[in-house]
């Protein structure tokens, strides 16, 4: 049997069904986008069987491309988090692991050479809107990072996070030198330690506007310092976003 409805019944369903719509758009709308992270693997063959394992993080749209230098005893996946949230904002990542014997041997030529093919390989992936790299450096990473960005002089900005740059050595002045107009971010803990004094040449050195030292709670290692400082991420993210801001 057919159910009659009256039209002021129907007109009460039609209502609360817009009402029931409007309040599932604003709970979308106020819910914080997700993107899924295109993260893979790319092996790179070092010569007599040798393999540079590394990470790509993909961004999703056309962006720079950021090579991630671990600390000495880091490795990629300790990084995932940072690469996921660089990413995410148009920022291609690429680190890796340090084959054995090579870690720590700042300046060396087979890290240099480990560190070059890594750079390649990250500006030979799609949709990077320009070839000069960004370089993010952890702990000695950092030094390695100062030593490639140096050596290329196409780098757009270096990102040192609790740098240990004594392994520098004696080259420390001249290579700060030769990076001065390199827009730097230093993160640093308040107490970093025995490591202050050569990240402030390095901070002194530097004449490129946008150069900014964040200062957060926690240890000098770069762990803890991220652990602390649980925006540390998104203020790394906003920086790059305003170098490239001022680049355009």
């Amino acid at each position: 049997m057919r159910q009659n409805t009256s039209p002021l019944a129907a007109a009460s369903t039609r209502s609360a069904r817009v009402v029931l719509t409007l309040v599932t758009l604003l709970a979308l709308s106020a819910t914080p986008a997700t993107f899924a992270v295109d993260r893979r693997d790319i092996p790179i063959p070092r010569g007599e069987g040798a393999v540079l394992e590394t990470t790509l993080y993909t961004a999703r749209f056309p962006g720079p491309g950021a090579l991630l230098i671990p600390s000495c005893q880091g490795r990629r996946n300790q990084y995932d988090s940072l690469g996921a949230k660089l990413s995410s904002s148009r920022t291609h990542v690429l680190s890796f692991d340090y084959r054995a014997g090579v870690e720590g041997a700042v300046g060396s030529p087979a890290l240099m050479a480990d560190l070059t093919a890594a750079l390649e390989t990250l500006l030979a992936q799609r949709n990077l809107e320009r070839t000069a790299p960004m370089v993010l450096g952890f702990g000695c990473g950092a030094a390695s990072a100062i030593e490639l960005a140096a050596s290329r002089g196409d780098v757009r900005a270096l990102i040192l996070i609790s740098p240990d740059l004594d392994r520098l050595g004696e080259r420390a002045n001249d290579l700060f030198a030769q990076v001065a107009n390199v827009p730097l971010l230093i993160a640093t803990a308040v107490d970093h330690g025995t490591g202050a004094a050569q990240a402030k040449r390095l901070f002194d050195a530097n004449k490129a506007v946008r150069t900014q030292w964040l200062l957060s709670k926690g240890s000098e290692d770069e762990t803890q310092l991220f652990a602390k400082d649980s925006g540390l991420k998104s203020k790394i993210e906003a920086w790059i976003d305003d170098v490239l801001k001022k680049e355009n």
